[in-house]
């Protein structure tokens, strides 16, 4: 059990993390979120970004991990939503924290979809 809290606070994003990697001591590491500015750059260019994948497994497995519903209509009562929705969320953070990364937008969409926060341990 101490090990899924470990996993999932790892997930939800620790502060003072950098771009490449998210991990704290042996064990689960997070690859492949980009800066908001590639992001956006890739969003401009037409099309989905090269992290887009990313963020929609991002997105589902704090989900999963959480054992909330993210994308379905129980989720919010603003009902369903799909990967272009969550990508256009992700624009508009993007534009306002443009130093940031897809994995803190992603949490900070995750957290407000679903009124859930960091874990506390």
């Amino acid at each position: 059990m101490k090990a899924v809290a470990r996993c999932l606070a790892l997930a939800l994003g620790l502060p003072g993390v950098g771009d490449a990697v998210l991990a704290r001591e042996p064990g689960p590491s997070l690859y492949g979120f980009a800066t908001c500015a590639s992001w956006t750059q890739d969003r401009k260019s037409g099309g989905n970004p090269r992290h887009a994948g990313w963020v929609v497994g991002y997105l589902s497995g704090l989900a999963t991990g959480a054992g909330v519903e993210f994308w379905g209509a129980g989720a919010t009562p603003r009902g369903e939503m799909d990967p272009e929705g969550a990508f256009r969320w992700i624009d508009r953070y993007c534009a306002d924290y443009p130093m940031n990364t897809t994995a803190v937008a992603s949490r900070n969409l995750f957290f407000e979809r679903t009124g859930r926060g960091p874990v506390k341990q």
